[in-house]
């Protein structure tokens, strides 16, 4: 188990962490139910940040916690997002999407994707900073849900290649590994009786899933880049619908 955390961590973050072991392809595959993890040790880390300089200025704190997460992960999912907003913005065939996602060089639609989603990723900070919306509670469960989702599409959906790190998930997978993932990710939410956090992770689990749906019928499957992308969007869609559903709630009660 503390191998396979270990592993997890290497691979989805860029904390530096002193591994004395050799790990290959099928070690790496069977590590998916502890993706929740590293969600909330990136999401608590981003909420710290995000919470110590919102008393300074709000903007200044949206901009250091996007920062942090994008340091903590290496930009890893944030270039999966740009990779496949250049592939399926383009509208070609599925073959030429492919290889655009598959090319390193970055393109407009990428650009312009990648500008539209890290602004509206700041206002949301900014909102949840400004007013100190329970930010060591929103911000770790979207980080914690993001990487579930990102379980669901490796392991729920066909792989669009027969190659690449999103293939080695979907080869070595296990039985219980969902499963595990979603006790992980529930328990916060058991621990603490959140219950209304149901409302928004139900709302933006079916809005992942059709995202997953509509690109899987475009590619015949998903790819690495389609998983960093639902990683980076599942973040972003959960905040809304957090932020949504606890508006409705307020309005309703006033």
């Amino acid at each position: 188990m503390i191998k396979e955390i270990l592993i997890v961590f290497t691979f989805l973050t860029r904390i530096p962490l002193k591994i004395n072991f050799i790990y290959g392809e099928e070690d790496m595959g069977k590590t998916s139910r502890y993706f929740p993890i590293v969600g909330l040790v990136i999401g608590l880390a981003v909420a710290a940040v995000l919470y110590a300089f919102s008393f300074i200025d709000y903007q200044l704190a949206a901009i250091l916690g996007l920062l942090t997460g994008v340091l903590l992960t290496g930009g890893l999912h944030l270039d999966g997002f740009i990779d496949t907003a250049d592939g399926i913005f383009s509208a070609r065939t599925r073959e030429r999407i492919l290889e655009i996602m598959k090319d390193s060089h970055v393109g407009a639609h990428g650009v312009t994707a990648v500008i539209v989603f890290l602004l509206l990723k700041f206002v949301l900070y900014g909102v949840i900073g400004q007013n100190h919306l329970n930010i060591f509670w929103i911000i770790p469960m979207a980080f914690i849900f993001s990487r579930w989702m990102m379980v669901f599409s490796l392991l729920y959906f066909p792989g669009a290649r027969k190659e690449g790190l999103g293939h080695i998930f979907m080869t070595y997978q296990r039985k219980w590994d969902f499963p595990l993932a979603s006790i992980l990710t529930l328990l916060p939410i058991i621990i603490f009786q959140k219950w209304l956090t149901l409302i928004p992770f139900v709302l933006a689990f079916f809005i992942m899933w059709y995202f997953c749906k509509s690109i899987a019928k475009i590619l015949g499957g998903l790819t690495g880049d389609v998983c960093g992308a639902v990683a980076e969007l599942s973040e972003v869609v959960f905040i809304l619908a957090y932020l949504i559903t606890e508006y409705f709630f307020m309005t309703m009660g006033s």
